[in-house]
């Protein structure tokens, strides 16, 4: 059964329907949010509405369209076709009541049950014949369309001449709903005309901002309003013109009077600004007040470009708050960069008003050809002041800041030479040898050095000198220099005199520096010795054999660990069998242990050797240089069987046989029975040397403090006779009482000095009473005899006396002082008749004329520690005050440095043996010379005294060799 008709008019008639209805609804749409988007303009307009207010209009605006959208959709979704609900609404509008389109749209397709096919063909058959008779336009529902649409083209045309009528209104609030948090003006009948003056406003310059209102009714004031980036904006009123200020009166314009102006005068404008007029009307939209762009200095480099001389690289900095600072005649080149395209910039430097002749110097810094945003310039560098830069942009804009600063140009300092070996004042014997080391140094580099030197008086002639750069700048050099005396030809009392001169590397020459004039005095060899006497201790020569004994015991360390390894080796090769790898390794282990032994004996030998054949300065020095000649002969055994032993090491580690085996054997066998001077009788006689060196010291001593008793009592007799003069008064004037006061300083000084004497030559003794009991006993009676003697009391009683002005007093415990303190004295006897024991105390071995020499030889020399002539000032003691240095062969004793003579505090600061250094930090180290000894802490006086009068020492020696006999 074919229902064609039928089904084509109900699909015709649902899609027709449903266009109605969508179109229906989308009219009625369309005129709600029409009047919902006037009523929200007009909302706005009225209250004028903050941000959140806007929002809120948006979201019911967007609500409603949302909804509209939401209702065509369901419309959609429920306008499915369906055959028999559209037949059910055809009948209806056809107003039929015999279901002829709904039965055939039921029995179109299986029939229900019990149906005849004859019955369902005849319904089908009235559908289709309805159908065809049926218009589909006629039966459609149009009506509600027509009304909705009309309803919407009203509703449109009363929005579209709302609009014509008041287009501003739209313009206003439309802007302000599509972007509520712009901060769009609200809507006002005033009309804002805004104009800055000039448009574009230069940096630094004024600027005026004009509006002009118009419109029914006039605001009575305008104000400017800034917007800040974040928050509190800054507002500022405007100054009405004369026909505003009538409007603000109540007058009412003329008709010539369109509008009344307002305006705002910035003194000075140094950024772009956004703002907008606000008024009790209504406000303006958003207005830019723009500034033309300033040159700014975003980056400024200097770059220095040093004179050709110096040969330094160019260096580029940063220009900073130091400002310009190069050596003087530096090509000084600027570099700036800015934020806009630049015209020029402008250097100035102008000098300090302590460059009288130096003129001011202007530089144009011009454009780079590839980048407009920067300029540079170059002026050279010649004087010290201050410097201006500025910059021009492209367009003729200024710069905003200038930028100041110093400018330093360094000039060229003189170099610097001295002389740093040896000292000024030299004294050397004959055929001695005078290194000399010049140093020299420069702000830039040294270009020479020379050397200029005179023999008696003549000359001076110029020797140039060979430098070597000690920095890597070439600012630092050192150059050698030798006076050999015996090829010089000079002789006892010549003098030589030197001086050097370094010249910088600038090219006029004319930069360079000398020292002051150094001398080398030649003096004979017996001249010499007879100083070197007087600087050369005991302690000194005990330092030497400390020394000497300690390298000898690690070569008898070095000789046992040979032989333990060399028998372990001859057990091990007593089998017979052939050297393997590692008997090999072994043999070559011992032959470097070998090598290394032999080489320490023999330089341990020449060492000793060299001692030996140095001239001796004192009689003990030469069984102490036999005992040393000893050594070096058992040494000398010891290096040679060393040596031996290696030879048959290597020959048997490089070719095995039977023989070489034998050799090697019978070669350890030498080399361990060659045992001097390692033998216990070698041992004892060291040890013995090492005991009599030790006694001489403790010996020395004792004298040494012995000495400065002595001089106390010379001093004590000297200060009582000064006083003297005061003897017969009592009341002293002014100046008698300065002269008393100074004297009581002095006693005080002695009265110190005789306490740490004392005390010291206590200490010494009970050090020496178990080697030399009987010089120990009678020092120590010493210092009993000043304490029973209660001499401190009459010190100080006579100092006590002097500074209260008392003369008479004051002499006569200042005399009784003096006279107890030369009973100490009063029996004084030869030191050689004190000496018929046989020897010192009994306890030295050397001879008995070697003891007692030597003893008086060192007296000769020996400096005492603590008082010396009265000082400048008057009270106090002054020590050596020389400034000078001696050189010759005993500062080679043991290879140590030589010392210098100059003030020091005391003896025994400074020994030759190995490892001593000079110790007077003038830093002289390595100069060969004989220095002062330096004190141990001993001394009351300010100063100290080098070279006491030779007899008092013999006295005091002699005193201690009396006692020592009277007590055996």
């Amino acid at each position: 059964m074919n229902a064609t008709r039928l089904n084509s008019l109900l699909r015709r008639y649902s899609g027709r329907q449903l266009r109605a209805d969508l179109g229906r609804l989308a009219a009625q749409a369309l005129a709600a949010l029409l009047l919902l988007g006037l009523a929200a303009v007009v909302i706005d307009a009225v209250l004028g509405l903050g941000a959140w207010g806007l929002w809120t209009l948006d979201l019911i605006l967007l609500a409603a369209t949302a909804a509209a959208l939401i209702g065509l959709l369901v419309m959609l979704a429920g306008c499915r076709f369906e055959p028999r609900r559209v037949a059910v609404a055809v009948e209806e509008r056809l107003g039929l009541g015999d279901s002829r389109l709904i039965n055939a749209v039921d029995l179109v397709g299986a029939a229900p049950f019990g149906a005849s096919v004859s019955l369902r063909q005849r319904a089908v058959e009235l559908g289709n014949d309805l159908a065809e008779s049926v218009q589909v336009g006629s039966i459609v529902e149009t009506r509600r369309l027509t009304r909705a649409g009309f309803a919407a083209v009203s509703v449109l045309a009363f929005v579209a001449i709302i609009y014509l009528l008041m287009p501003g209104l739209f313009h206003a609030v439309v802007p302000r709903l599509l972007a509520p948090g712009a901060d769009l003006p609200p809507f006002t009948l005033l009309k804002f005309d805004v104009s800055t003056d000039p448009q574009d406003a230069y940096y630094g310059k004024p600027a005026s901002i004009v509006v002009k209102l118009t419109g029914p009714t006039l605001p009575q004031r305008a104000t400017v309003v800034f917007v800040a980036d974040e928050g509190g904006d800054e507002r500022i009123a405007m100054v009405p013109t004369v026909a505003a200020q009538l409007f603000a009166r109540g007058a009412k314009p003329r008709e010539s009077d369109d509008g009344a102006t307002y305006r705002l005068q910035l003194a000075r404008v140094v950024r772009s600004r956004t703002f907008y007029v606000d008024t009790p009307k209504g406000r303006s939209g958003l207005h830019q007040l723009n500034l033309l762009p300033v040159p700014l200095f975003e980056q400024v480099e200097v770059n220095y470009g040093y004179p050709q001389y110096t040969g330094w690289e160019a260096t580029t900095q940063v220009l900073g708050d130091g400002g310009i600072k190069a050596l003087a005649n530096t090509a000084v080149t600027l570099t700036v960069k800015s934020n806009v395209a630049l015209g020029r910039g402008d250097l100035t430097m102008t000098p300090s008003p302590s460059s009288a002749d130096a003129q001011p110097i202007s530089v144009v810094l011009d454009p780079d050809s590839t980048d407009p945003t920067i300029v540079r310039g170059t002026a050279r560098l010649n004087f010290s002041g201050e410097y201006s830069l500025s910059l021009t942009g492209a367009d003729g804009t200024a710069s905003d800041k200038t930028l100041r600063g110093p400018i330093v140009a360094v000039p060229d300092q003189l170099p610097e030479i001295q002389i740093t070996e040896p000292t000024a004042h030299v004294v050397a014997p004959e055929g001695w040898k005078v290194d000399v080391l010049v140093e020299a140094q420069d702000d830039i580099g040294i270009g020479r050095m020379v050397l200029h030197r005179g023999v008696n008086g003549w000359g001076p002639t110029s020797w140039e000198l060979s430098r070597t750069f000690t920095t890597a700048d070439h600012s630092a050099a050192s150059a050698d220099y030798s006076f050999n005396l015996g090829e010089l030809g000079a002789r006892s009392g010549d003098v030589i005199t030197y001086f050097a001169t370094a010249y910088d590397n600038h090219p006029s020459g004319g930069q360079f520096a000398e020292t002051p004039i150094h001398v080398i005095q030649v003096i004979s060899q017996e001249e010499y010795v007879e100083f070197a006497r007087t600087r050369y201790h005991i302690e000194d020569l005990q330092a030497e054999w400390e020394a000497f004994e300690a390298q000898l015991e690690e070569l008898r360390e070095q000789r046992e660990a040979i032989l333990d390894q060399l028998k372990e080796l001859m057990e091990d090769l007593a089998g017979g069998d052939p050297l393997t790898d590692e008997q090999k390794r072994r043999l070559e282990e011992l032959e470097a242990a070998l090598g290394q032994y032999a080489e320490d004996a023999k330089a341990l030998q020449d060492e000793a050797d060299a001692r030996v054949e140095q001239p001796s300065l004192y009689d003990f020095e030469k069984p102490y240089k036999q005992t040393m000649g000893q050594m070096s002969e058992g040494l000398e055994s010891q290096a040679e069987a060393g040596a031996a032993l290696r030879e048959a090491a290597a020959a048997l580690r490089n070719q095995d046989s039977p023989a070489l085996r034998n050799q090697l054997g019978a070669r350890g066998i030498k080399f361990a029975d060659q045992q001097k001077p390692f033998t216990e009788k070698d041992d004892q006689q060291r040890e013995e040397t090492t005991v009599d060196l030790e006694k001489l010291a403790l010996a020395d001593e004792m004298i040494a403090q012995a000495e400065r008793i002595r001089v106390v009592v010379e001093a004590q007799q000297g200060l009582a006779q000064r006083m003297a003069v005061f003897r017969h008064k009592n009341d002293l004037s002014l100046g008698e009482q300065l002269k008393a006061r100074r004297l009581a300083d002095e006693q005080a000084q002695l009265r110190l000095e005789l306490t740490d004497a004392q005390q010291s030559l206590r200490e010494a003794a009970k050090g020496a009473q178990e080697n030399l009991p009987k010089m120990s006993g009678a020092a120590l009676g010493i210092c009993s005899a000043i304490d029973g003697l209660e001499v401190y009391a009459d010190m100080h009683s006579g100092e006590r006396l002097a500074n209260a002005g008392q003369g008479r007093g004051a002499y006569e415990a200042f005399q009784t002082a003096a006279d107890k303190l030369d009973s100490l004295l009063t029996d004084s006897c030869s030191p050689k008749g004190g000496a018929a024991s046989g020897d010192l105390d009994g306890c030295l071995t050397l001879p008995r004329f070697a003891i007692l020499s030597s003893l008086q030889q060192m007296a000769q020399g020996r400096g005492i520690p603590g008082l010396g002539p009265a000082g400048a000032t008057g009270s106090g003691q002054a020590g050596s005050a020389a400034r000078f240095s001696v050189m010759g062969p005993a500062s080679r004793l043991t290879g140590g440095p030589s010392m210098s003579d100059r003030g020091s505090m005391g003896r025994g600061g400074h020994g030759l043996g190995k490892g001593a250094g000079s110790g007077d930090g003038d830093g002289d180290e390595g100069v060969e010379r004989i220095d002062a000894p330096v004190a141990g802490g001993r001394g009351g006086g300010s100063g100290a005294l080098l070279g006491v009068p030779a007899a008092y020492r013999d006295q005091a020696e002699a005193y201690f060799q009396r006692l020592a006999e009277e007590n055996r």
